[in-house]
């Protein structure tokens, strides 16, 4: 689930969306933004924790296809990592 996506990020020029909408039921629950299905044709489903971030973080310059899930519909978005966004999964 993408849960912020920052200004003058890959992600913001690619149109992915954050979840805007936060449900309390015992702990925060963020919904109503993209979700992440694939990461380069890799299904990010069946992907553990680390070797996911390791998938959505590079170097700036970088190409990353993603598959999103937003409701019930596809979407895809391309990105370029960018500089000055270190730290940021998909900011880069």
């Amino acid at each position: 689930m993408i849960v912020a996506v920052l200004a003058n990020s890959a992600g913001a020029a690619a149109g992915v969306v954050a979840g805007d909408r936060t449900v309390v039921a015992g702990d925060r629950i963020v919904v109503a933004g993209d979700r992440i299905v694939a990461v380069n044709g890799r299904p990010a489903a069946a992907t553990a924790r680390a070797d996911f971030y390791a998938m959505v973080t590079g170097a700036p310059g970088t190409r990353l296809r993603l598959a999103l899930r937003r409701g019930t519909k596809l979407h895809a978005a391309a990105l370029v990592r960018r500089a000055g966004t270190e730290g940021h999964a998909l900011a880069r």
